[in-house]
């Protein structure tokens, strides 16, 4: 397990990449995974010229070293959550025993997630 405890309850920002002073969920991810140990690459860059989040995501999925899976089974799992549209517009990382940390209005925080379970759009694991 890696060390979190650090980043729980950092408030949401907009486009936050930095531990002191705000994360979104994606700044969020790109922190996490580097704790596990894994680049993920930050779709900031690619929104800013296109905002087609499942282009963006495509995007980034090429660009790391990973598959798709049905469900979070490993530490560090990118879990995508869709909205009610259907579009997955939210990320976090499982970190085990049914959690996993990401960040939303209410800041950084751990939920289970089986809460979510419906809402899931996609999984990746790292190879």
């Amino acid at each position: 397990m890696i060390e979190i405890d650090d980043l729980l309850d950092i408030p949401y920002c907009n486009n936050g990449r930095d531990i002191s002073s705000g994360l979104d969920c994606y700044g969020l991810a790109i922190e996490v995974s580097r704790r596990f140990g894994h680049n993920l690459y930050d779709v900031e860059d690619a929104m800013r010229s296109n905002r087609d989040f499942a282009d963006c995501e495509n995007q980034c999925i090429k660009k790391i070293n990973v598959k798709k899976v049905d469900e979070p089974k490993n530490e560090g799992d990118i879990i995508l959550i869709k909205d009610m549209n259907g579009i997955n517009s939210h990320i976090g990382v499982y970190l085990g025993n049914g959690k996993f940390i990401h960040c939303n209005s209410l800041g950084v925080h751990l939920d289970n997630v089986s809460r979510y379970k419906q809402f899931i759009g996609r999984v990746y694991t790292w190879l």
